[in-house]
């Protein structure tokens, strides 16, 4: 046997001796070496945040396409994570008209692939979901799509219906009120009453 043998054999041992040193030491000082390894992360934070942006830089259109292709795979991923963000999340702002009042997301629809499974039939670009009985929970006997101006109107707080925005009509048409007067009638803006009249909320089905 060379030297150059031996001394590679003697590398590996040596090698091996220091890894199961390293690995008991681990084992026997778990904290010491989470504080080591945030240690590290932290005097190389710079150096990692480079090596990402770097990666970022060379491949950004391999990155693009990844997003892409995702979002084609998933298209109501966004709408799945908002809802999960509502009901579950604390630090969501909208989690207390939401989790915060106890309204919940089925078991089956915890799950990406059952939500698609249920709602991607009937879904169209530019629809919200919305649920049914505003006071009941995430299910798929609860939930339909709907436009943005109809999951409004379906809100808690909402203080017309379709037929006081019919009797805004009538009374605006036959001039008896000013849009102002209209709106400190019924409790609203006069933004919503423009749109009643000019048929773009409260929309009149046409026969």
């Amino acid at each position: 046997m060379t030297k150059q043998e031996k001394d590679r054999l003697r590398y590996i041992k040596n090698r091996e001796k220091i890894k199961e040193r390293s690995k008991k030491w681990r084992l026997d000082n778990p904290k010491r070496f989470k504080d080591q390894l945030f240690s590290w992360r932290l005097r190389n934070k710079t150096k990692i945040h480079k090596y990402n942006k770097q990666w970022a830089i060379n491949n950004p259109e391999k990155d693009r396409l990844r997003i892409a292709n995702f979002r084609k795979l998933h298209p109501l991923y966004i709408v799945w994570q908002g809802m999960k963000s509502r009901c579950l999340s604390p630090k969501s702002t909208a989690y207390k008209n939401y989790g915060g009042r106890g309204i919940k997301i089925c078991n089956r629809w915890l799950s990406l692939e059952n939500f698609e499974s249920d709602m991607l039939d009937s879904f169209k670009e530019g629809l919200w979901i919305d649920r049914i009985n505003n006071e009941g929970d995430y299910t798929p006997e609860n939930c339909r799509w709907v436009t943005p101006v109809q999951s409004g109107q379906n809100g808690r707080k909402v203080k017309l219906t379709i037929e006081r925005a019919n009797s805004i009509r009538r009374l605006y048409a036959n001039k008896l009120f000013s849009q102002v007067g209209l709106s400190r009638l019924f409790g609203v803006t006069q933004a919503c009453i423009s749109g009643i009249i000019l048929n773009k909320n409260w929309i009149v089905a046409e026969e």
